[in-house]
């Protein structure tokens, strides 16, 4: 499924609304886009890795720079309405997720393959931020979290607006529309 939504996509931009893509963690600090230190360096046995030691920082690194890019488009004049974050990761969830790179050991127990890995795959075995806090799940996303915090320190409020790959998307479609005032609420 790759690619953007463009039955999410194309009504914000109807709407007249920008779009700032923030940076992936994932893709910068595993590997790259097809995040091939997951699939060829995870070792349970050897977490002593720069790769996965680092991760925290980068994440940290890249939250800064976010919130300094968010900051400069509040401080011109523009109005943010959302930061909308893939609720159940372990990078861009807030709070509740299975942290980096536990969450990776349990999928590889439950049966996920690394080799060729389908999106569609690990969507059928993704949790809702429900279920997880409901397992026990109580890490912090290593980016998102971060990023909330900075703009907290730097006295922003701004609404954050989960994205769920295991749910139905014309639902959540509707519900971030509907919170960022491009759709009537019913």
């Amino acid at each position: 499924m790759a690619g953007g939504y463009k039955e999410f996509i194309i009504p914000i931009i109807e709407a007249g609304i920008g779009i700032f893509q923030m940076p992936c963690p994932e893709v910068l600090g595993w590997g790259g886009v097809d995040r091939k230190h997951i699939e060829y360096d995870l070792d349970r046995n050897n977490l002593d890795q720069d790769w996965i030691k680092d991760y925290p920082d980068l994440c940290a690194t890249w939250a800064r720079w976010t919130a300094d890019r968010f900051q400069d488009y509040v401080e011109s004049g523009y109005e943010v309405l959302g930061i909308i974050h893939v609720a159940n990761s372990p990078t861009c969830g807030l709070d509740g997720v299975d942290e980096f790179p536990q969450v990776h050991f349990d999928l590889l127990d439950s049966g996920v393959s690394w080799d060729h890995l389908v999106f569609d795959e690990l969507v059928q075995r993704a949790e809702t931020p429900e279920e997880q806090k409901a397992r026990g799940a109580r890490g912090k996303g290593a980016f998102a979290s971060v990023l909330r915090e900075e703009l907290a320190a730097r006295g922003y409020d701004v609404p954050w607006l989960p994205y769920v790959i295991s749910k139905p998307m014309e639902e959540q479609t509707d519900h971030i529309l509907k919170s960022m005032r491009i759709k009537e609420k019913a």
